[in-house]
């Protein structure tokens, strides 16, 4: 590999010269190709500047060099996947649990396979238990000596010691363990093996498995986040209600039955349809059991005589999700997007409180209370039957667990973000106690968007379920770990590498970050901040928001500061594609013009940056989504997604733009390059997986280049012919047996003389984006299921006695050559010394005769 040097300064010596070495640089090309590059200025005490001339023609040289020969394409560093976190991780929590004495928040988290343990008090991160396979669930024994966790995908139980904190046992169970309850003298642990429908008791005196019960089958509730990938599967539970018996809803028998685990005998009790949520009282008298949507029916159970006691019909369809008070006289109950109380003895049902949609309900110690998991995290009155106050507000939860000595709550988001809510449950004075990642920091989860500088010494990779920004240098090594808003979006970075924006999806500010310091500065914006351009001097952020009058606004990153009123556009919003893209914005070539896609009023709003003024509208197809100039700012192309057609506008003056026509596409157009020459655009056709070859001057789409998978960002090989195509897949399984996760990537080269495939580099993971410096030698992919930014480029000029850059080996070579050491030009050294001096002929012949 040769050297792309950034610059080496030769300042001759007709005297004596002396090599005076300055400041060392490091280049970097990819995942290990480190070079360090030390300047060196040779110094004369007259100053003067050797010269050497060239007399004869280059063509002489011909017959000592052969005939001129073309050179080979450029290729692709290995690609290396950086973490965009640290160790310890909390990554994908699937079940909160406090220690019995109120001490510790324990959370079980999946893909990192950790239980991560925070001190209830403090709620400061006090370590992590590591795991051996991926917790689906996990229940902790009362009396405080294990906890127990459910392994989906490996068909066993894991039991972690709490005296030591560590694994202390691996339990094979049955097929598809996906949810555990401990009876309450701590005895038996019930895993529930969801693919095979069977309870495992395990005894937790020997760990082994003492019997295995059949059931009716298991439920399951699978939620999907499009914009991170994240992915939750949960299964109905379970729960013991004395010391002996589990109660397990027979959703798909109409029966609710009674385990013994120590006999395995089975008591089913016909019930209405769909039995599913279950509700068990402190005391352990009552049981009540949910059947949701249009059953609308609530089953009592007697727990002494293990009989039904009452079963009432709600006037409204239920949820699921249900809590006891401690004497099993009054249940919580979720309907749709609120939750109403049901008396337990007479069968009455209160008012529709307004607690939003639940996913857990869950009762306070002291049984005063019910707390609804969800956004709002409604603490809710038994005694009052009122909704006495909303205590979360801070992001969408769906599991959690309540202190068993305190007033206090914990929960945890799994699609909408990997974060831990903590909340005081005292009344009317219950308040926030704690809102952060639910993992210690720094977090870097589901990292989705990135953005590289024009010099490839800054690479950002920003982190939607972490909110952080993770800035590496060039080299791939982690230099900071910035805080941005909720839910951050698009990144940019100025051209001089030194700061970059982060707009926020669920902040109502813009993140400005100082990318030496890795501090942050919050510019107070509109709501729902999605995309960032910046213009060509780095003096301004564009900045558009898709909320509370969809516009954009103009960032000072001098004063940080908003200058000017935010310019009200057409409705942007989410597009759709990989990852759930929003609407494009795209700043012109000279930075005076900012194209802004409305796709949901179907029209381009043109923005006169210069004087930050509204131009005015002009009408598309159906859903544009995306935008891209020509390199000299002439053509504006828009990707429209429904007529799948890419619709041309013109500039005929300066600030006069015009339809120029429209191109008939593939399905669901998407992400677009132009060529150099401005001839040829390269359009991802997504729904159709293939790139499509657009004949700018024809106005048509002349052919079209198969891929392996849709494409989610492509960029230009840094000589213009090669197009670089990255792209993936992420595919969970569940069920029948089965619960895995395949990730594959790749990036293929597209040569753009043929329009065909002529390679393809394995990048592990699906990207969701592409970005890279200017001379490609860094190129950025985000990867949420990795957790990662993927690193590669292109390994560089790679023929160095190519001297005028043309592609081809040629005796015109030797005049640029020689032109190189007359100025004292990087390509005169050609023997990698750091030194411009005659040898270097001698080296660029060796270099020529040697080919590329």
């Amino acid at each position: 590999m040769s050297i792309r040097y950034s610059h080496i300064h030769s300042i001759a010596a007709a005297s004596a010269l002396i090599a005076t070495p300055v400041s060392a640089q490091q280049v970097f090309f990819g995942d290990t190709d480190l070079i360090e590059i030390r300047e060196q200025v040779l110094l004369s005490e007259d100053g003067d500047m050797p010269f050497v001339s060239a007399d004869f023609p280059a063509s002489a040289l011909v017959s000592l060099m052969g005939e001129p020969a073309s050179i080979s394409a450029l290729t692709l560093d290995p690609a290396t996947l950086l973490s965009t976190g640290s160790d310890p991780e909390g990554d994908q929590p699937t079940s909160v649990k406090y220690l019995p004495d109120g001490s510790e928040v324990l959370i079980a988290h999946a893909a990192s396979k950790t239980i991560v343990r925070f001190d209830a008090n403090t709620l400061a991160f006090i370590g992590a238990i590591n795991l051996t396979y991926q917790p689906i669930d996990m229940d902790i024994a009362p009396d405080g000596s294990v906890a127990v966790c459910a392994n989906l995908a490996d068909d066993t139980a894991t039991i972690v010691d709490l005296t030591t904190m560590t694994e202390s046992a691996i339990v094979p169970v049955g097929d598809g363990p996906g949810r555990v309850h401990i009876s309450g003298d701590s005895a038996y642990a019930a895993v529930g093996n969801a693919f095979e429908s069977t309870l495992s008791v395990i005894s937790l005196a020997t760990n082994t498995v003492e019997r295995t019960v059949p059931t009716p089958g298991f439920v399951s509730t699978i939620s999907f986040s499009p914009e991170a990938g994240a992915f939750q599967v949960q299964y109905n539970e379970h729960p013991f209600i004395d010391n002996t018996t589990v109660l397990f809803p027979g959703y798909f028998d109409a029966t609710i039955d009674l385990i013994d685990v120590t006999t395995g005998a089975v008591t089913s009790i016909p019930s209405a349809n769909n039995p599913r949520g279950v509700g068990v009282s402190a005391d352990g008298s009552t049981a009540a059991v949910v059947h949701p949507f249009s059953n609308r029916t609530l089953t009592v159970i007697d727990v002494a005589t293990k009989t039904v006691a009452n079963t009432f019909t709600s006037p409204d369809d239920l949820w699921g999700p249900i809590s006891l008070n401690n004497d099993g006289t009054s249940a919580a109950v979720a309907i749709q997007n609120a939750t109403k109380f049901a008396d337990l003895t007479t069968g009455s049902f209160g008012s529709s409180l307004n607690t939003a949609s639940v996913n857990q309900m869950h009762t306070t110690a002291d049984g005063q209370y019910a707390v609804a998991v969800g956004f709002r995290g409604s603490l809710l009155s038994f005694a009052s039957e009122t909704l006495v106050k909303d205590l979360n507000n801070q992001v969408s939860c769906t599991i959690g667990g309540v202190s068993p000595t305190d007033a206090q709550v914990a929960m945890c988001s799994t699609t909408f973000g990997e974060d831990l809510v903590v909340m005081s449950t005292n009344g009317a004075a219950g308040t926030l106690e704690f809102f952060g990642p639910s993992g210690p920091p720094p977090e870097g989860d589901k990292c989705r968007t990135s953005a590289v500088s024009a010099d490839g010494s800054v690479a950002i990779g920003v982190n939607i379920f972490s909110d952080t920004a993770t800035i590496f240098d060039g080299n791939g090594n982690v230099t900071g770990y910035a805080p941005t808003g909720m839910r951050p979006a698009d990144v940019a970075i100025t051209p001089d590498g030194t700061t970059a924006v982060v707009s926020n999806l669920d902040s109502f500010f813009v993140t400005v970050i100082d990318v030496a310091t890795a501090t942050s500065t919050e510019i107070p914006i509109g709501r729902r901040a999605s995309q960032v351009e910046i213009s060509p001097d780095g003096t301004y952020a564009y900045v558009g928001v898709l909320a509370d009058g969809d516009g954009v606004y103009r960032i000072n990153l001098n004063t940080l500061s908003v200058e000017g009123a935010k310019i009200t556009t057409g409705n942007m919003g989410s597009v759709g594609y990989t990852y759930s893209q929003t609407s494009d914005m795209k700043l012109s070539p000279d930075g005076k013009t900012l194209a802004v896609c409305g796709s949901f009023d179907d029209l381009i709003t043109f923005i006169d940056t210069e004087n930050w003024a509204f131009m005015y509208d002009l009408g598309t197809g159906d859903f544009p989504t995306r935008a891209a100039f020509s390199s000299d700012g002439s053509n504006l192309f828009i990707a429209v997604k429904n007529t799948d057609t890419i619709e041309v506008f013109n500039e005929l003056v300066a600030g006069v733009w015009v339809p120029a026509g429209s191109i008939s596409v593939g399905d669901q157009p998407f992400d677009m390059v132009i060529s150099d020459d401005g001839n040829d655009l390269y359009v991802s056709n997504w729904f159709d997986t293939n790139i499509g070859v657009v004949d700018v001057n024809l106005l048509s789409q002349t052919s079209t280049v198969p891929t392996t998978d849709r494409i989610t960002g492509m960029v230009l090989s840094s000589d213009g012919a090669t197009l670089y195509a990255a792209s993936g897949s992420s595919t969970t399984t569940v069920g029948a047996g089965i619960f895995e996760t395949t990730n594959s990537g790749q990036i293929e080269h597209i040569d753009l003389g043929t329009n065909s495939i002529v390679d393809t580099d394995d990048i592990g993971f699906i990207p969701a984006m592409l970005s890279a410096s200017d001379d490609r030698s860094v190129i950025a992919m985000p990867s949420p299921p990795a957790d990662g930014l993927i690193l590669t480029g292109e390994e560089g000029d790679d023929c160095l006695a190519d001297v005028n850059g043309d592609g081809m080996l040629s005796p015109t070579d030797f005049s640029a050559w020689v032109g190189a050491f007359n100025t004292g030009a990087p390509e005169c050294d050609q023997n990698g010394d750091g030194m411009c001096t005659p040898t270097d002929f001698t080296a660029w012949v060796g270099n020529y005769n040697a080919g590329c």
